[in-house]
């Protein structure tokens, strides 16, 4: 059975029915403020143990679950395009929503794919990304909460701007966690964040504080090139690889060079040099490699100096 068209029901509001599921999807703006009653009406399907499991392909889905499915993708890909300026900012697209707060708490989406798009604050906690989700390029204006989200496929956030803190905290990335290139000009925290596949962080741009602390990196661990103009705290981060962090770069107080609020991931430190210029004032530094000590059973019974 086809989807019914979209209608207007309120000035900057949609609705779409499956009527054979019985299930209405709106997408209302009252304000600044929206929220996508088809993914918050909609909650994941959860196993044992209350984990969420995997969503089968759309092949084995029945008619009524199809159309549940295009409901859902319809609605995104409509929020989606009021969510983008467009291509000139000084005439953004008569559709664009300025200053939109997203609320999408404990959604349930689909192949989520908000590449470009312009939001003011945003939530998404607790929130469960079925197929990859894309937020490429993303201006988040205001606070961007992601805490305890999941996400099923690749999260990708290249080139992402955030304005304000942005939270990570206990957040599940099932597939690559990308953050290449991206700018947190606030604090950000991934503290007991899960990557499961590699993440990356290649020239990341940190320049508020950064916290990873009891984080657990299963896959690789990418921070090359990346910039920490604030605190980092790695305590009690797990990496089952080695981390790289090739060229990346912090931001020092030589009249404080000791960073007692700041960890790195293991194996890196801090290379101060013997004589600080400009004596009082901030410099950039390289993270170095720590040598590796082999222990004497390590090595055969040898020391390396032997």
């Amino acid at each position: 059975m086809p989807l019914a068209p979209p209608t207007t029901t309120l000035s900057g509001a949609f609705a779409l029915r499956a009527p054979a599921r019985g299930l209405d999807v709106a997408i209302h703006r009252v304000g600044d403020r929206v929220v996508t009653l088809a993914a918050c009406a909609l909650v994941p399907q959860r196993g044992p143990r209350g984990r969420v499991t995997q969503s089968p392909t759309v092949a084995e889905l029945d008619d009524d679950a199809r159309q549940e499915r295009e409901v859902r993708l319809t609605a995104e890909r409509i929020l989606a395009t009021h969510l983008k300026p467009g291509i000139d900012p000084k005439r953004p697209a008569k559709t664009f929503w300025k200053d939109i707060n997203l609320d999408l708490t404990s959604a349930a989406l689909i192949e989520l794919d908000l590449t470009d798009c312009q939001i003011n604050a945003a939530g998404f906690a607790n929130t469960t990304f079925a197929g990859d989700a894309r937020f490429d390029g993303a201006a988040f204006a205001g606070a961007a909460w992601f805490h305890k989200a999941t996400f099923a496929g690749d999260a990708r956030f290249d080139g992402a701007a955030f304005a304000d803190d942005a939270r990570f905290n206990g957040t599940a990335f099932t597939g690559e966690a990308v953050f290449n290139e991206v700018t947190f000009a606030d604090n950000v925290r991934f503290d007991g964040a899960a990557f499961a596949g590699a993440a990356w962080f290649y020239e990341a741009d940190f320049a508020g504080d950064v916290r990873f602390d009891k984080a657990a990196f299963a896959g690789a661990a990418w921070f090359h090139k990346a910039a920490f103009a604030g605190n980092a705290l790695f305590n009690v981060a797990t990496f089952d690889t080695a981390a790289c962090a090739r060229e990346a770069r912090v931001r020092v107080d030589p009249a404080k060079p000791a960073f007692e609020r700041s960890s790195w991931p293991l194996g890196w430190t801090v290379g101060m040099p013997d004589v600080v210029p400009n004596a009082g004032e901030p410099m950039w530094v390289r993270l170095l490699p720590v040598p590796v000590v082999l222990s004497e059973t390590a090595v055969g019974g040898r020391t390396p100096q032997e």
